[in-house]
């Protein structure tokens, strides 16, 4: 608990000392590549690594999966990718909400890489130094762009964390300012572990997330 409470006191002094707005490239999940596998950062954060994908499928009024699906290309995961949106619901349905409605205003694309690092966060934890950080993925203005390669090396796991990543960073700032990725990959590596994503229903936790994707706060019982 403590380390949470310390977290969003530093994230909400990294927000108040965010640069001024510009158009950039930035949003960038980066990831690191293990033999012929890619994995994104924000999941290698937790140990052990305990990323998973939900395989329950609660109903949320007004989320249908043929709407979801037509907000990504039919090469991605669209199925898992709709039933994560759908467990993010049972954390808050506000969040959830906006996060797909930020997806629908991106547009999607496999291109030929390498992609340059973006500079807005390089950090590899200790036990990750010595392998290759690469670029999975970058944002310009409202398009993201996959390296083609790297994607192939993910698994459906780190796909979709790509995907809900990219999703959060715009929705967090989305007009591409010097925000640091921190908190995105915070966000992404509690929701994807079946270790921190139940500690996230405190209610102050889900008061300080609604915050952070500038919704009014919303107290529950």
């Amino acid at each position: 608990m403590k380390t949470f409470v310390l977290f969003f006191i530093m994230m909400f002094s990294l927000a108040a000392m965010a640069g001024p707005l510009e158009n950039r490239e930035s949003n960038g999940g980066k990831g690191i590549v293990i033999g012929n596998k890619a994995y994104l950062l924000d999941l290698l954060e937790r140990t052990p690594y305990d990323a998973y994908l939900p395989a329950k499928k609660p109903f949320v009024f007004g989320l249908k999966k043929e709407v979801v699906f037509r907000a990504f290309p039919a090469s991605f995961p669209r199925e898992k990718i709709y039933l994560k949106l759908l467990e993010l619901n049972q954390f808050s349905p506000e969040v959830m909400m906006r996060l797909y409605n930020t997806a629908r205003r991106l547009q999607w694309q496999l291109v030929e890489g390498p992609l340059a690092l973006t500079a807005d966060d390089t950090f590899l934890d200790g036990r990750w130094q010595g392998y290759q950080l690469v670029q999975l993925a970058e944002r310009r203005v409202n398009v993201i762009r996959i390296d083609q390669a790297m994607w192939q090396r993910l698994d459906d796991v780190n796909k979709v964390a790509l995907v809900i990543h990219e999703i959060v960073y715009s929705a967090i700032d989305p007009l591409s300012t010097e925000f640091r990725s921190d908190l995105t990959r915070f966000f992404v590596s509690s929701v994807f572990s079946k270790e921190d994503f139940p500690a996230m229903n405190y209610a102050h936790t889900r008061l300080f997330w609604q915050s952070v994707f500038f919704l009014n706060p919303v107290i529950r019982d």
